[in-house]
């Protein structure tokens, strides 16, 4: 904008100059025949001056055609010359960098970007896995300088920003395809993989645009307001709490039933070992109950886990009061 605002100031003093050097050059003309205040003729002199005035006119009558009937266009920029006078017709289609011809008093510049890698971005609002609904900041690099931007204008009828805003819309929906399956957080802990989904999603309508697509980024994202984020760390919070709950119970479970089967295999050996000594005894001719009982009391006690003797009491006969083990 102020590129212009300078073109067309410069346009309105050259020819505000050119203008006043063309009266001064017609009032030396028609005075010079003219006394002056002291009564002296100096023809030869108005004459000098007139053609120095006129020599003035036609220079920035020549600045002022020169700037009226062409514009600049910088480095890195592409521009897209319009005739007001026939409609907004495009004339001589996209122009490159330098000093470009516009028609005279019709004529209207549109200025677009033309970087080989330039940053185009936006911001789309997708609903990601669980219905939340995010803004992802997204920015494709293109190569702008092969853009067909007066076809994009005749397309979508509008300058740079208009025609950014139309991309954006076409391609909001594959955005919003392309992280549609990723829960919120996995947007930043899967991000390369979130960028390359988006690629893969655009692509085809950047190639059908005659736009070089060369990378996609996604350097920010966030919930759209601050209850869509509170209501997901909420959900986050009781499936954690409900996955740890389920992981206890397992833990439980296990140690339950290896405990009971550590408990039912040592109650096997007892009871193999048991019958052993049974047998044993028998063939020394050991036959009293009471005699193989205390036997096995006494096995017992020698190869008893210690954490097994608590409360266990020794009685010595008689009427001895019976002493604990331990």
């Amino acid at each position: 904008m102020l590129g212009v605002f300078v073109n067309w100031l410069f346009t309105l003093i050259f020819a505000v100059v050119a203008v006043v050097a063309g009266i001064m050059v017609l009032y030396y003309i028609v005075t010079r025949n003219e006394e002056d205040d002291r009564g002296r003729r100096d023809p030869k002199g108005k004459t000098q001056t007139s053609l120095v005035f006129l020599a003035i006119s036609a220079f920035f009558l020549a600045c002022f055609l020169l700037v009226a009937t062409h514009s600049v266009v910088q480095v890195n920029q592409r521009a897209v010359v319009l005739d007001t006078g026939t409609n907004a017709r495009v004339v001589g289609g996209v122009r490159g960098p330098g000093l470009t011809s516009i028609p005279l008093f019709t004529g209207n510049v549109l200025i677009f970007h033309g970087g080989r890698d330039e940053p185009v971005t936006f911001k789309f609002t997708p609903s990601v896995k669980g219905g939340y609904e995010v803004a992802i900041t997204t920015t494709f690099f293109c190569d702008l300088g092969q853009v067909n931007w007066a076809e994009q204008y005749t397309k979508f009828n509008g300058n740079y920003g208009v025609i950014l805003e139309a991309w954006g819309s076409k391609l909001a929906s594959r955005v919003a395809f392309a992280v549609k399956d990723f829960q919120p957080r996995d947007l930043t802990a899967l991000r390369s993989e979130a960028e390359k989904l988006i690629y893969n999603s655009v692509s085809d309508w950047f190639q059908s645009e005659g736009i070089p697509l060369k990378s996609v980024a996604m350097p920010n994202w966030d919930f759209t307001n601050p209850k869509v984020a509170e209501s997901y760390d909420s959900t986050i919070i009781a499936q954690t709490l409900s996955i740890t709950a389920q992981a206890q119970y397992d833990a439980a479970e296990i140690q339950r039933k290896t405990e009971t089967y550590q408990a039912e295999t040592a109650n096997q050996v007892l009871a193999s070992r048991t019958a052993a000594i049974r047998s044993a005894m028998a063939d020394l001719g050991i036959k009293s109950e009471g005699q193989v009982n205390k036997y096995l009391a006494l096995q017992w006690l020698s190869t008893a886990d210690p954490s097994q003797l608590r409360g266990v009491y020794l009685s010595l006969g008689g009427e001895q009061e019976p002493v604990p083990v331990q």
